[in-house]
């Protein structure tokens, strides 16, 4: 709900949008149902899907293509990279690593609409983080945060206290202002 509320509010429709982590062609789907021109969807594993205007690449085949997206969809993607989990490396930056490498593949003035888990700071090994008042300010650092879905008034660190028991992934809308 989430998500299909970010869309409503910032449209993809006729644009390029490039998907971080997908198990299954959902999030894609989604994204074609909502207009997008294409979609590239960047994976550590494995997919086959045909499907007009869709592509999948590996990270590293992401990192050497050239293109720049309007848009970027991450999903409860990012605060998986570095904990090996989906066959990544070990890295205790990967998260903040990942969100720099998406910086360069959306255009500026383009948008990320990005899922991660809020709450208190801290890593459920080797499953994922949460992310709060120290790790959130640096996992979007550079981009400004336009809107959030599911937390409060743009996502304010001092209302995640209200989910630490409890399992809960706003969406949140960042603006690539390069």
């Amino acid at each position: 709900k989430f998500l299909y509320d970010a869309f409503k509010d910032y449209p993809i429709k006729d644009q390029s949008v490039v998907i971080y982590g997908s198990e299954q062609p959902w999030y894609e789907a989604v994204s074609f149902v909502h207009g997008a021109k294409n979609v590239d969807v960047v994976e550590y594993r494995d997919i086959k899907f045909d499907y007009p205007n869709l592509r999948y690449l590996k990270p590293n085949e992401s990192e050497q293509d050239t293109k720049q997206y309007d848009c970027a969809v991450s999903i409860s993607s990012f605060e998986h990279d570095g904990l090996g989990r989906y066959g990544d490396p070990i890295n205790p930056d990967g998260d903040l690593i990942a969100m720099k490498k998406v910086k360069h593949k959306v255009k500026p003035g383009g948008i990320l609409y990005l899922s991660v888990p809020a709450g208190e700071d801290m890593v459920l090994w080797n499953s994922h983080r949460n992310y709060g008042k120290v790790r959130f300010p640096e996992l979007i650092k550079g981009w400004t945060l336009l809107k959030s879905y599911g937390i409060g008034e743009l996502g304010k660190c001092e209302r995640w206290e209200a989910y630490y028991k409890h399992f809960h992934q706003p969406v949140f809308v960042l603006r690539n202002d390069k």
